[in-house]
C-alpha cells in the first residue's frame, strides 16, 4: 500500500482526504505542523507528500526545502503543494524548488488532486 504523507493543519481538510484516499486504498499519515511533517517524512518514508504553506512557524516552503536537504528523507520523495496562496512568487519558488504540483485551495476539486495523487504514485 502506498503511503502519502499530508502536512496540513486544518483538521477538516485532513478529515475529507483521509476519507477519500483511503477509499483509493492509500495509507495517509498526518503531520499537523511541519517539524512533526519532517520528523514523520524520516520515520514513515513516505511515497510522496501533500503539504500546505501556511502552518504555524514554518512555512511549507522552508520544509519542502529542508526534505529535499535530507537525502535520506525526502531527496526524492514527490512533493504537492495544497495552500490558499495563489501569489505567483509563491507558486514560482515552489517551482524553482521542484515541486511535482502546486494546488490553490478552493480552486481545485478533490477529483482533480486525488487523480493527481495517482498519476504521481503510478
Amino acid at each position: 500500500m502506498k503511503k502519502i504523507l499530508f502536512i496540513e493543519d486544518d483538521p477538516i481538510i485532513l478529515k475529507v482526504f483521509q476519507s477519500r484516499l483511503a477509499e483509493e486504498h492509500l495509507d495517509i499519515i498526518v503531520a499537523i505542523d511541519s517539524d512533526e511533517g519532517l520528523r514523520k517524512a524520516k520515520t514513515e518514508h513516505p511515497d510522496l507528500i501533500v503539504l500546505d504553506i501556511f502552518m504555524g512557524e514554518k512555512s511549507g516552503l522552508d520544509t519542502f526545502a529542508a526534505l529535499r536537504a535530507e537525502e535520506k528523507s525526502g531527496a526524492r520523495i514527490p512533493v504537492i503543494i495544497l495552500s490558499t496562496d495563489d501569489r505567483e512568487e509563491t507558486r514560482k519558488k515552489a517551482e524553482e524548488l521542484g515541486i511535482e504540483d502546486y494546488f490553490v485551495k478552493g480552486l481545485v476539486s478533490l477529483r482533480e488532486i486525488v487523480a493527481r495523487i495517482q498519476e504521481i504514485l503510478a
